[in-house]
């Protein structure tokens, strides 16, 4: 083995094996003092070998083992004694051999493999000035925060692409939960197609102005759609009517379900006979809460001259930009935004009396503009 450095040691000790037995290694207090000793297996005598070091590290600066019999899979920490840091070649081919230098901490060197020479077992160490030191300490620093970096940033663009597939699978999901939605609002409104609202009913009420119960709504109804809407119904026509809300002026909502669509859709397109009723009597569409906010909008922009009309036919919601416009299906908010912009309608939106399907056709008859009433 050979320990090499450019600034040469002024002391050199070479000591036997039963030395390390010994506690004091006499070294002088001046220059640079090493010491080189054949360790015979650094493990089975460590304990030995770090009491000696440690008790002459104020004048030891350095000191080189051979026959370390160390191997790859040893790591530094099993043979580190404090105050010095390791340098180290490990016998490859064979058991046997090995190179270990302890160099105290406060002196810069730096491993020099490229001076290492294949038949020989070497070990190159290099001294350095303290600037080179300094700039060799933040060099490797950097190089660490490289590294760490390199590994946040693949750690970030690993997560971005987990968040863009969460993403892509929430949107996914809240794209089926709005058509769930949709779907059920839709089957909700097609379970009231057979019921009507009628408004401005005039109930019993007490001196507070609350309605006095049993109300016998049916007869009311029947009163209103045989006197005022010419129709010829019984009490076998309505499956089942009450008052809804409360009273106002004495007078309240009244919902009624008729026992067949067909009943239903008599009365409804009847109802422009309501239109100049000295009791502001109308019957209107048993919409869901859903379309009932739509209509309401949708009168806001009547009132403010932003569309011509709008009216409900089967629970369906249409509405004429202008007197001559063709009428268009709102079905959303965004529909609605879409004319408040003055965006064009799609064709699906755009209905007219040449395009229309067989059941638009069937139920035409009950189509009726209420203007935003």
């Amino acid at each position: 083995m050979v320990f090499a450095l450019k600034a040469l040691a002024q002391n050199l000790k070479v000591i036997e094996t039963n030395f390390i037995k010994k506690d004091c290694l006499n070294l002088k207090c001046k220059g640079f003092n090493a010491v080189c000793l054949n360790v015979r297996h650094i493990l089975s005598k460590f304990d030995e070998l770090k009491n000696m070091i440690t008790i002459n590290n104020r004048y030891l600066d350095l000191f080189g083992l051979v026959e370390t019999f160390l191997k790859p899979d040893i790591n530094n920490e099993q043979c580190k004694v404090p105050g010095y840091k390791i340098f180290r070649k490990d016998r490859q081919s064979k058991d046997g051999g090995g190179l270990l230098v302890y160099v105290k901490d406060s002196i810069a060197v730096k491993n020099r493999s490229d001076l290492s020479i294949n038949t020989l077992e070497t070990l190159w160490l290099e001294s350095i000035n303290e600037h080179e030191a300094k700039i060799n300490d933040h060099t490797e620093k950097i190089c660490r925060q490289f590294i760490w970096i390199n590994k946040i940033d693949t750690q970030l663009k690993e997560n971005s692409r987990i968040l863009d597939l969460w993403d892509s699978e929430l949107e996914a999901l809240h794209k089926k939960a709005k058509d769930m939605d949709s779907r059920l609002e839709s089957q909700e409104q097609y379970s009231r197609r057979t019921s009507l609202r009628f408004h401005n009913i005039q109930v019993p009420v007490d001196g507070h102005g609350k309605i006095i119960h049993p109300v016998n709504t049916d007869d009311k109804i029947l009163s209103i759609c045989n006197s005022q809407l010419g129709l010829n119904l019984s009490i076998n026509d309505i499956s089942r009517s009450h008052v809804i809300g409360k009273a106002k002026y004495g007078k309240c909502q009244v919902i009624v379900r008729f026992m067949s669509y067909r009943t239903r859709d008599m009365v409804y397109t009847n109802k422009k006979y309501l239109k100049h009723n000295e009791d502001g009597i109308f019957i209107t569409e048993n919409l869901t809460k859903f379309r009932t906010d739509l209509t309401k909008k949708l009168s806001q922009m009547k009132y403010n001259n932003q569309i011509h009309a709008y009216w409900t036919s089967d629970g369906r919601i249409f509405v004429k930009r202008a007197e001559n416009s063709r009428k268009e299906l709102i079905n959303s908010f965004g529909d609605i935004s879409d004319i408040e912009r003055g965006t064009t309608a799609s064709p699906n939106q755009q209905r007219s009396d040449t395009d229309r399907s067989p059941e638009a056709n069937e139920v035409n008859t009950s189509q009726q503009s209420n203007n935003g009433e």
